[in-house]
């Protein structure tokens, strides 16, 4: 079953891909054309767009354009390439825990076929969403690499200062990869490491997140939301919480025929979350590698939800339905393979129970056969919205103009326009040399 998930998710993928100017890539190009002019590689890395620093996405774009003159195709690799990374780290927490018997392998197989759905490969297959598996990579990373005191010596010593760095290259990749400085800290508590590991933990995140903040309009939106009305008003609370459950429940709150259900299922899953994350993570005896990393991605996944809770709702319209948008499906996609990882105990103990093992088997054909169904759903629907959104990048290319461009490109100031002109000066993307 894991096999044909790969093959559809492949082909899919495929046929769903968008390149071209799609909204962020205009602004990432005009900013490449002023790192060009003024010869500021530091400027153009750190430099914030919008809330965020995308200094990963930049160095993939730089890349592209130096040494390919401009395919898109590295943006895709490298995408995929850190999507499977967190599934590695997932597996291998899996494999830390105990032999690797049936249940782990049930476990294993699951986490790879959730981490291969269409959704995840319309964010794979889009170079302007690339920093969402950077971001979730270099956060599995961080959490893999934070060593409990189980481990001693210069290569525990090595190891969590490359889960520190790790850190700091999150932040590098999405404003929400700041997240992971609190959960390492706990992390440090959890895995009973030394005041002198948790203080030094705890002081290269507050002063990262410091220095993160200078210059970025991050704390500016902060305020507008707090000038929308009392943040803790009934009406503001209602709009928060959809969203959130709405952000929860994807990708079926996304369709607008599921969005009550979908919802439904983000208040169960948020409701799963937060209990297993104070059981797992505080309450039980401390569980190592696997602790670690199932329940550090699962409260990384919330901090998320919580984030775009309050920064992307329509305070304004507090009537308006929340629509949240398929591109964070990703982040909710590494949340259900973490769940099933966390399954692991009770697999277990299922599989060791004659009478329970047909169901467990049952239960796993089925969920890998309803995976499928929803690749097969998803990934036809997301063939289609990727055929319209190069349909009007193609006419744009062309030199038309019409308001569908509106909701594809960066039309506004002229930054599609602006784009356009710099690839057709310099030659890259669809003006390089064949």
């Amino acid at each position: 079953m894991t096999t044909v998930q790969l093959l559809l998710f492949l082909y899919y993928l495929k046929r769903s891909l968008v390149f071209g100017l799609f909204f962020d890539m205009a602004d990432w190009l005009l900013q490449y054309a002023r790192y060009l002019s003024d010869g500021d590689l530091l400027g153009f890395l750190w430099s914030p767009h919008y809330e965020d620093r995308v200094a990963t996405t930049r160095l993939v774009l730089l890349a592209d354009i130096r040494l390919f003159g401009g395919v898109f195709y590295p943006f895709v690799v490298i995408s995929l390439a850190c999507v499977c990374l967190v599934a590695a780290v997932l597996v291998n927490a899996i494999r830390s825990d105990g032999p690797f018997g049936i249940p782990s392998a049930i476990a294993s197989f699951l986490v790879v076929m959730l981490l291969l759905n269409p959704a995840v490969g319309i964010t794979c297959g889009l170079p302007a969403y690339d920093n969402y598996p950077h971001v979730l990579a270099l956060a599995a990373l961080a959490l893999h690499f934070f060593d409990d005191n189980g481990r001693a010596g210069r290569a525990a010593f090595f190891r969590r200062l490359l889960a520190l760095l790790a850190g700091i290259g999150a932040g590098l990749a999405s404003a929400s990869g700041l997240l992971i400085w609190p959960i390492l800290v706990w992390a440090a508590w959890r895995g009973r490491l030394s005041g002198r590991w948790i203080a030094a933990t705890a002081i290269c995140g507050c002063g990262y997140v410091a220095l993160y903040l200078q210059g970025n309009p991050l704390l500016g939106h902060v305020f507008e939301v707090a000038r929308a009305g009392p943040l803790l008003s009934v009406g503001n609370l209602g709009t928060i919480a959809a969203y959130f459950f709405g952000y929860a429940g994807l990708p079926w709150s996304h369709d607008a025929g599921l969005r009550l259900e979908g919802a439904a299922i983000g208040v169960v899953l948020s409701a799963v979350i937060v209990a297993l994350c104070i059981r797992r993570g505080v309450i039980d005896p401390p569980g190592g590698l696997r602790e670690r990393v199932e329940v550090g991605l699962l409260a990384f996944v919330l901090g998320t939800a919580v984030l775009a809770a309050f920064g992307r709702a329509h305070f304004e319209s507090p009537n308006a339905t929340a629509h949240v948008p398929v591109k964070y499906t990703i982040f909710l996609s590494v949340a259900h393979a973490a769940l099933v990882a966390a399954a692991l105990p009770w697999l277990r103990r299922s599989w060791d129970e004659a009478n329970r093992r047909a169901a467990v088997q049952v239960g796993a054909l089925l969920l890998g056969g309803l995976l499928i169904v929803q690749q097969i759903g998803l990934g036809e629907t997301a063939v289609q919205k990727a055929a319209q959104v190069n349909a009007s990048i193609a006419r744009f290319m062309a030199g038309q103009r019409d308001q569908e461009m509106w909701l594809v490109l960066h039309m506004d100031g002229g930054t599609a326009d602006r784009a356009l002109q710099f690839m057709r000066a310099i030659g890259i993307y669809d003006f390089r040399p064949k």
